[in-house]
């Protein structure tokens, strides 16, 4: 009898650390297929950025621009020959008031951050010894 009992508690034990290694593993599958989503999402913005970019290029191209000042009425001056365009003096304007001789602002640099919560880069091994040892500590405190 007690032989089978044991048997039984070995067999129970086994399951249960299958059951909670089966837990994590599907855990880690979840975030690893939401990983690849968000990559695959951060892809097309990439996509839609440089698409647009594009477009905002053709749109900008100096040929384009030429065309659309030309339709709008505008038409090209030589800057040398001050007999074809004269400079407005407007009251109160001080400038953009552009310091040229400071240095340019500094750039923090990007952290890595990792993409897997840090629950999910434990291995079963780890939280085992971490649950048992904190286990002990605060069963010694309140004894």
């Amino acid at each position: 009898m007690q032989r089978i009992i044991t048997i039984l508690m070995v067999t129970f034990a086994a399951a249960a650390v299958t059951m909670i290694y089966l837990s994590i593993s599907e855990k880690m599958t979840n975030a690893n297929l939401r990983i690849q989503q968000l990559q695959n999402e951060r892809s097309e913005y990439s996509r839609t950025i440089a698409d647009l970019t594009t477009d905002e290029g053709v749109l900008t191209a100096y040929k384009n621009m030429q065309e659309r000042a030309e339709k709008a009425g505008f038409t090209e001056i030589d800057f040398y020959d001050e007999d074809q365009f004269a400079y407005v003096v407007v009251d109160g304007y001080t400038g953009t008031g552009i310091n040229t001789e400071s240095e340019p602002p500094k750039i923090p640099q990007n952290e890595v951050v990792s993409l897997i919560k840090p629950e999910y880069t434990e291995s079963l091994q780890e939280w085992l010894f971490k649950r048992i040892t904190t286990g002990i500590e605060s069963y010694e405190v309140t004894n």
